[in-house]
């Protein structure tokens, strides 16, 4: 019998210049499938949003403007991106921390926000190590947490954004994003700076087993580290999907930092179920 192997697929995203906003290509900070079309949207920290389609070689489909206007290019930086089990977008924005639930849809997640929550537990957050990754459980209760190693600040608050449980995530990367899963667990994307200039990165998918509510320390099991078969880049955005045969498929976009030194990368991953419980690491077949 074969071993548990993760599938991956990997390419660079294509420019489209013939877009309306083409110029605001790059920078991407969260990734989410629309429920209303099953394409992915992508959402920058300059307060755009690109749609994708699910498919390779990746290509970006349309750019559209985040419903929201500020002349500070801080209070725009919008870092992750779910949606909920009612269809609406959640927005976790770094700098100014806060969420914006938004309307289902294309259409919605540009449309303005339907509200802005900023509880002092949130809003105290750093500037620059701020509000970073959000996940939805099932019940529609939210799980945010701060770009920050080694004791993440870790929040779970209820569907108006308001605080339930206080947590410490423990990584020694930076949480990046984070994905609830059926079975109660979390899957946490994190990453760490290696080295400034060429940036070169340490990327770590981390999984966090049903029961972590019960905790006030909140510990990840890393499940797969890139390596050069899975190129290193600056992983922020990741979506989550039960596939067949007890899979997940989960997608990874990076965020070039608007840098002609870095890449925007698409990263197809099928994870088998059974590498989430696996005492090693499984391997990695690229396709």
């Amino acid at each position: 019998m074969r071993e548990p192997t993760i599938l991956a697929r990997v390419d660079r995203v294509a420019e489209n210049p013939d877009l309306r906003f083409a110029d605001e290509f790059g920078g991407f900070s969260g990734l989410e499938i629309d429920p209303a079309s099953d394409m992915l949207v992508a959402i920058t920290d300059r307060g755009f949003a690109a749609r994708l389609a699910k498919a390779f070689p990746p290509r970006v489909l349309a750019i559209g403007r985040l419903g929201l206007r500020s002349p500070n290019p801080y209070y725009i930086d919008a870092e992750g991106l779910r949606a909920g089990p009612d269809g609406r977008w959640w927005i976790a924005f770094e700098r100014f921390n806060r969420l914006e639930p938004h309307p289902p849809g294309w259409d919605g997640v540009l449309a303005m926000p339907l509200r802005r929550y900023s509880p002092p537990a949130i809003r105290n957050l750093p500037t620059n190590e701020g509000l970073e990754s959000i996940a939805v459980l099932a019940d529609g209760r939210l799980v945010v947490i701060a770009e920050q190693a080694e004791g993440a600040p870790m929040l779970l608050l209820d569907a108006e954004a308001q605080v339930l449980h206080r947590y410490v995530y423990e990584s020694p990367r930076a949480p990046t994003d984070a994905a609830a899963l059926k079975d109660g667990g979390l899957l946490v994307l994190t990453r760490s700076l290696l080295w400034p200039l060429p940036p070169f990165f340490s990327t770590v998918l981390e999984y966090v087993p049903p029961g972590w509510e019960e905790l006030s320390s909140v510990k990840g099991r890393p499940i797969l580290a890139l390596s050069r078969e899975l190129p290193a880049e600056n992983y922020e955005g990741m979506a989550v999907e039960p596939s067949a045969d007890s899979t997940l498929r989960i997608w990874l976009i990076s965020d070039d930092n608007f840098l002609p030194i870095q890449r925007t990368l698409l990263l197809r991953l099928d994870v088998p179920l059974a590498c989430l419980d696996a005492s090693e690491s499984c391997p990695v077949e690229r396709r």
